[in-house]
Parts: C-alpha cells; sequence; structure tokens
C-alpha cells in the first residue's frame, strides 16, 4: 500500500482488513500490525515528509485515502478531530518509541556490567 521513502501526502484509514508495518533497509523489520479503524500514513499528511515506513497488506483491505485537497475539503470540525486523532497518535507512537529505546539502552547497560 506504501513504500517507504514514497513521496505522495495521504493519509490512510483503514476500514477492513489487517496490514503490516515494516522498516528497514536491508531486512524489513515488523513494527506493528493494524487492524479496521486505525490509520497510517499521516507522516506524509502533515509536515510533508518521505514515507518512513512500509505498508502491507495482511488480508484484503479497504481504505479511505485522505490527501492534503481532501482534507482541506471536509467541513472545518471533522478536520479538526482528524488533526486531533493524528497529534494523539503521533503522542503515542513517539512515547512508544521512548519506552522501547529506554528498555534496550539499560539491557546494553547490563549486558556490559
Amino acid at each position: 500500500i506504501i513504500q517507504s521513502g514514497g513521496k505522495d501526502e495521504a493519509l490512510f484509514v483503514l476500514l477492513k482488513g489487517s496490514v503490516l508495518v515494516t522498516k528497514g533497509l536491508r531486512k524489513e523489520v515488523m513494527l506493528a500490525q493494524l487492524n479496521a479503524g486505525d490509520f497510517f500514513g499521516e507522516l506524509s499528511l502533515l509536515p510533508r515528509k518521505p514515507r518512513s515506513t512500509t505498508i502491507i497488506a495482511k488480508s484484503e483491505v479497504i481504505t479511505w485515502e485522505i490527501d492534503s485537497q481532501s482534507l482541506k475539503s471536509l467541513e472545518l470540525g471533522i478536520q479538526n478531530k482528524i488533526q486531533f486523532k493524528v497529534v494523539q497518535l503521533m503522542v503515542k507512537r513517539l512515547d512508544d518509541m521512548n519506552k522501547k529505546y529506554i528498555k534496550v539502552v539499560q539491557e546494553k547497560t547490563s549486558a556490559k556490567a
């Protein structure tokens, strides 16, 4: 669905099915599995950055693709709700990443001792 490094500008809402989120240069590593109700691609929509991960359909999927033009055409209240959900998700993902980083540092520190 999405290839890392891609330059399209769309957020996807997963309406049906499940996808795998992967990342890697030589070897793809699975980061997460997303299911109906989840969304992905938000980093390319808001700050307009290249795709940072690859999204692979695990089953038959149906998505709602929202590009910046589509987002602007929605009522302001809906735009605000989508943007708020995106910010919430980004904060959660940052928090999860920080927890994983701390765990890795602690494991490496205790292995050296």
